[in-house]
């Protein structure tokens, strides 16, 4: 008698290990960490192997998808306009720059200051050769300079290294902490450069 009701104990306990084992994967689903394999078994991403095939067709897929993106991007883009209508010459420097139309820069290309400009997120330097100078100075500053005479490498003076460091490195060196490269726009006067 003792052994069966230890029994009914056990295959109660087994039902509920069961039932919240069941729960478990449930909760597991709702979660990105787990998936089902094709063998319909749970299993989580990292832990173990996974494989799957692609499909056959994946490379008419793709190039069916990237066909897709630039009809949508050309449908959303602005055309038109005439580089003569926008008030701001730096907006004209950039966007040719960026081989833009003129109404999709006068649209889409802003500023909060007059040498701070930005296009989709990315910030842009456009700045005439005095402004250009200016910041050059700036950012060359003390540190730098003391930093240079300290390891031996000028025996000029801080305006003198000044003018020597972007004499030979140019702007885009100095101020464009993205590639170090600048652009000069000869028709409007300004260096572009990515911030």
């Amino acid at each position: 008698m003792v052994f069966r009701g230890f029994k009914k104990e056990i295959l109660r306990r087994n039902k509920k290990i069961e039932d919240l084992n069941k729960l478990l994967e449930q909760e597991h689903e709702k979660t990105m960490l787990y998936d089902r394999g094709t063998d319909g078994k749970l299993y989580k991403y990292g832990g173990t192997w996974h494989r799957r095939e692609l499909p056959k067709n994946l490379w008419e897929e793709i190039t069916t998808l990237k066909t897709n993106i630039e009809k949508f991007d050309n449908s959303q883009k602005i055309t038109g306009g005439n580089w003569k209508d926008i008030d701001d010459y730096k907006i004209v420097a950039l966007g040719k720059h960026l081989k833009l139309e003129p109404n999709e820069s006068k649209q889409d290309i802003s500023t909060d200051d007059s040498e701070l400009y930005y296009y989709c997120g990315i910030e842009y330097f456009v700045l005439t050769e005095e402004e250009a100078n200016e910041r050059a100075k700036d950012y060359l500053g003390d540190e730098p300079w003391q930093m240079a005479v300290e390891n031996g490498n000028t025996e000029l003076g801080k305006k003198e290294w000044i003018e020597w460091v972007i004499t030979q490195d140019g702007f885009g060196t100095t101020l464009n902490g993205y590639d170090g490269t600048e652009f000069f726009d000869d028709d409007n006067k300004v260096y572009i450069m990515r911030c």
